[in-house]
C-alpha cells in the first residue's frame, strides 16, 4: 500500500515494522500487500486510524490524477466508516491498470525509505 511519508511518524514501532516488510517485498502482489496492510491499520486505535485519514494520497499519485482525485473523495467523504475508506482505496487501487499500478509501485520504493 502506498503510504504518505509522514505516516512513518503516526504509525506505533511494531506496525511500522510489519509493514516495512512487506513494503520491501517486490514478490507480494500489491493487492495482497494492501490487505496485510490494511489489517494492520485496522488494528490501530481510532485516534491514530484519524490521523492517517487525514494525509493525503502519496505524491506518486500525482501522475494518476483520475486515481488521486478518487482517493481524495474518499478522505474527504466522512459517512465512510475507517475500514470502509480502506475498502474504497483498494478497489481504487485494483481498477488501476497493471503498467500503472507497478509504476507507481516502483515510485514508492525510491521515496519511502522504511
Amino acid at each position: 500500500m502506498p503510504f504518505h511519508p509522514s505516516i512513518m511518524s503516526i504509525l506505533p514501532p511494531d506496525a511500522l515494522q510489519q509493514i516495512s516488510v512487506w513494503h520491501n517485498d517486490d514478490q507480494m502482489d500489491p493487492l495482497v500487500r494492501y490487505e496485510k496492510v490494511c489489517q494492520v491499520l485496522l488494528a490501530l486505535s481510532p485516534e491514530i486510524q484519524q490521523k492517517i485519514m487525514a494525509l493525503p494520497p502519496p505524491t506518486v499519485f500525482d501522475g494518476v490524477p483520475e486515481c488521486k482525485a478518487k482517493m481524495d473523495a474518499i478522505r474527504n467523504d466522512a459517512t465512510l466508516s475507517f475500514r470502509e475508506k480502506l475498502a474504497k482505496n483498494k478497489e481504487v487501487i485494483a481498477s488501476m491498470p497493471k503498467d500503472l499500478l507497478m509504476g507507481v509501485r516502483g515510485q514508492m520504493k525510491h521515496t519511502i525509505k522504511m
